[in-house]
């Protein structure tokens, strides 16, 4: 009996020494460490050289800040101040785009409107004499939704780009009157998408500081997806923000220790950092006489349902958007490749929907 008590007692102390290991080791484990995309891009800048480069060997750089697969940056240098024009040809005149940037010896041409899996077109004019650049991109990613029925009345439209953001399924992207997508990003900005009296363009972060969709702030950037500032704030940013006459931001965020949802409010002074806080029924505080206050009563539904398909068990995730008769809806899926008429995802044992 005795030797069998030793042999029990050595297996029980081999297990707690095991687990007492495994916890070390784990507490000592490193932290995997991510550079911030701000430095990360500054990196990239370093190889933006233009020393050497001619309007006949520029140096052409596809998706130069890694985000936005359909810009480019064409550099080169001049021997006198020159002022060049970009043109990239599109469909037809309502999807080709033109500038005229400032004279200059150095160029940074900022290339925007790219068609993608497209060898683009564009033409440089310098000194009245037209340079022609070809520009591959590749192909859009499989769970981009595309249009699929574009209905519109050219005559009163200009060739503007009509920009897209979701709430957090799929893609912030830019599309044009033919319905082509001709701008993207790759990282996950959501929410409003509104240009900045500076020029700039203000979306969300794509880090999350709370589920289901709050994230840590705000990013500046331009159109190339170079990322200039990251506002970031403790409760995070969700929806809405408005840029004040002094240029500070009004951004709606959280206070998650306060027991409510989604009615704290904060000032963002962009010269300094510094944060006021102050919960939404302080709003008229920060209202002009002239300002209107548009009050809204829709309700939220709890619209995101997590599944697998019950034929191949791959996670699915579905946002219902609006009910179109009793037990159906319309939704966004993701990743939507996934999803065919007769698809079958399962929720739940007793909840099941079915793709028509």
């Amino acid at each position: 009996m005795k030797t069998k008590y030793k042999f029990i007692l050595l297996i029980i102390i081999s297990c707690l020494s095991s687990i007492w290991i495994y916890y070390i080791v784990e507490r000592v484990k490193p932290v995997e460490k991510k550079i911030h995309i701000i430095n990360h891009q500054y990196e990239l800048e370093q190889n933006f050289k233009s020393d050497g480069y001619t309007i006949e060997k520029p140096n052409i750089i596809l998706n130069p800040y890694e985000i936005s697969p359909l810009t480019a940056l064409i550099i080169f240098e001049t021997n006198d101040m020159t002022s060049p024009t970009v043109t990239i040809k599109g469909k037809d005149s309502l999807t080709t785009y033109t500038n005229t940037f400032k004279a200059s010896k150095t160029h940074y041409l900022p290339i925007y409107g790219l068609y993608p899996n497209t060898e683009n077109t564009v033409i440089v004019t310098v000194n009245e004499h037209d340079y022609t650049f070809k520009i591959k991109t590749d192909k859009l990613p499989e769970d981009f939704n595309t249009v699929e029925y574009v209905k519109s009345d050219k005559k009163s439209l200009n060739n503007d780009l009509y920009f897209v953001t979701p709430s957090s399924i799929g893609y912030t992207a830019a599309y044009d009157v033919n319905g082509d997508v001709r701008w993207y990003l790759t990282t996950s900005n959501i929410w409003d998408i509104s240009r900045l009296n500076n020029g700039h363009l203000l979306l969300s972060s794509d880090r999350l500081i709370n589920p289901p969709y709050y994230t840590v702030g705000l990013s500046e950037m331009d159109l190339l997806g170079k990322i200039y500032y990251e506002y970031t704030m403790p409760g995070g940013y969700h929806h809405d923000y408005f840029e004040l006459e002094n240029g500070n931001l009004l951004v709606l965020s959280d206070d998650f220790s306060s027991g409510t949802v989604e009615d704290y409010i904060v000032e963002i002074d962009r010269k300094t950092g510094n944060i006021t806080h102050t919960h939404f029924n302080h709003i008229i505080d920060e209202l002009n006489s002239n300002d209107i206050l548009v009050m809204n009563d829709t309700k939220v539904i709890p619209a995101r349902l997590y599944g697998v398909k019950e034929e191949t068990k791959a996670a699915i995730e579905i946002l219902l958007l609006k009910e179109e008769d009793t037990d159906i809806w319309q939704c966004l899926v993701k990743p939507a490749k996934r999803i065919k008429v007769g698809t079958i995802v399962k929720f739940s044992d007793k909840l099941k929907a079915e793709c028509i």
